[in-house]
């Protein structure tokens, strides 16, 4: 498998980033391995146009993530379903996005286990819809894991199926209907409010 083949892999890409696509996983693995050789924080340093990568590095970037999708996927254009996932728990959820895309997903490469594990990407999901006559909007939301930091709690990832899936779970702002649905309510203070600060 060599440069050339990876070139024509390169030259098919459609720009899209779903997991069917044959391109972006050989794309994010030599991006991110050219952006560590040069020690660059992330993709927005490409967009401002004030780096200039060598071509040689390119080059070396492309051979670097074809020899590593080939030892792991016995092929250079494996679908990005099969590469990038994000792990939970020592759980592998397959994730497409790319960075700088709508729904993005920032991933790593874990050389000694296979994977472009998503370190980063969306956070708090909201639609909202406004309907004439009706006094609160209709909203729905989604975290891409839960509303907890703690991976003991039951909240910590309940979220996560609905975001695979690309769905939201409805809210509401009423407080009629909040207080019906949810009767306990908990009022945090700051320790900063109660300084007068």
């Amino acid at each position: 498998m060599g440069l050339q083949q990876a070139l024509q892999v390169v030259r098919a890409w459609d720009f899209r980033g779903t997991a069917d696509s044959r391109a972006a996983a050989l794309l994010t693995l030599a991006t991110s391995y050219v952006l560590r050789k040069l020690g660059l924080p992330g993709y927005n340093w490409i967009e401002t146009g004030k780096v200039s990568l060598p071509p040689s590095l390119l080059w070396e970037g492309l051979g670097y993530a074809s020899r590593q999708l080939q030892r792991f996927y016995h092929r250079i254009d494996p679908p990005l379903g099969q590469v990038q996932a994000l792990e939970v728990k020592g759980h592998r959820y397959p994730l497409d996005g790319l960075p700088e895309q709508l729904a993005p997903s920032y991933a790593e490469w874990q050389a000694k286990k296979g994977f472009l594990r998503v370190l980063a990407g969306d956070t708090y999901i909201q639609f909202v819809r406004f309907e004439r006559g009706r006094l609160y909007p209709y909203v729905e939301s989604v975290l891409p894991l839960g509303v907890s930091g703690d991976p003991s709690s039951p909240h910590y990832q309940d979220q996560l199926p609905l975001y695979l899936e690309r769905r939201c779970k409805p809210m509401t702002l009423d407080p009629a209907e909040i207080q019906a649905k949810y009767p306990v309510v908990l009022r945090l203070a700051s320790p900063f409010a109660q300084q007068g600060l």
